[in-house]
């Protein structure tokens, strides 16, 4: 939906700040992996600039994005095995997509 709608400017920080509470997390992490791996499907119908209207909003975000999926690898439930794997897709969705880049990535 987020990607169809062009007039939500703000859907991924909203939905961060809707659904970041722990009970919600892993349901959040999920929307926030399958969101970039859906900007360059095929069975959507977006136009190009749409596509990079999405990849632009996504970059703007990456930011908040890091910092949520630090607070989940350091938070009080940090050491939930299924946590942590979702962290890892979930950036690596990011990165592939080139939401985060490659030189913000820390060794």
């Amino acid at each position: 939906l987020i990607l169809l709608m062009p007039e939500w400017n703000n859907a991924v920080h909203e939905l961060m700040q809707k659904l970041a509470d722990a009970s919600q997390m892993l349901t959040l992490l999920e929307v926030l992996t399958l969101l970039p791996e859906e900007v360059d499907s095929r069975h959507l119908r977006l136009g190009a600039n749409r596509r990079l209207q999405v990849k632009e909003e996504l970059g703007k975000n990456s930011g908040n994005l890091n910092l949520l999926l630090d607070s989940c690898l350091t938070g009080p439930t940090s050491n939930q095995l299924n946590l942590q794997v979702y962290v890892i897709k979930c950036y690596s969705s990011w990165l592939t997509l080139g939401a985060i880049p490659l030189s913000s990535v820390h060794s």
